[in-house]
């Protein structure tokens, strides 16, 4: 059967250190290369992956980019907060300006296609600051999907790229499937 392949373009964005590169990585591979050591993402990383949308004949290509700052418009925006971080759950709002006020300023729909607001590192339960109910009530505020995940546990990550890859084969805006 002919795969419909769609491409689309995802920035994930948020605070040093709460694991954007980590969850990154772990998607791309298969949950198979967790960064044991910290490297700071001094600009952009792309990566790219294509995955099969469940019961369809349909699949997603994403290029991610992993950053700490703004660059070319995108389809999707991910948020990640570090639950064992006050701070970096504090800076949601501001990374949502961010994005909003230079990515899509320019564009006419002022608002990514899909929106999700990533709690990370939830394999550390003893240190957990942010609670789930704290977090959920973030992303409602925002209408942005929530998902909780552990990039070390390689936990809630694929959940996240499945949800966006409906988005993308539901929402015409994406661009027109190539067909191979």
């Amino acid at each position: 059967m002919p795969l419909n392949i769609h491409r689309t373009k995802i920035v994930i964005l948020g605070d040093s250190a709460v694991g954007k590169t980590a969850l990154t990585q772990m998607f791309v591979s298969d949950g198979t290369n967790f960064p044991k050591n910290y490297n700071m993402t001094i600009s952009v990383d792309v990566h790219q992956k294509q995955i099969i949308i469940p019961s369809t004949d349909h699949a997603v290509e994403f290029l991610i980019f992993d950053s700490s700052e703004c660059w070319t418009e995108s389809s999707l925006l991910a948020i990640v907060y570090d639950v064992t971080q006050q701070e970096s759950f504090e800076s949601v709002p501001d990374w949502l300006d961010t994005a909003l006020s230079s990515q899509w300023a320019s564009s006419s729909s002022h608002r990514p296609l899909a929106q999700a607001l990533i709690a990370n590192k939830i394999d550390l339960t003893a240190r957990r600051f942010v609670t789930e109910e704290i977090g959920r009530k973030m992303a409602d505020k925002y209408d942005f999907q929530y998902f909780e995940t552990s990039a070390k546990e390689n936990q809630g990550i694929e959940d996240v790229f499945i949800r966006f890859a409906k988005e993308c084969l539901t929402n015409s805006n994406v661009g027109s499937p190539k067909r191979i």
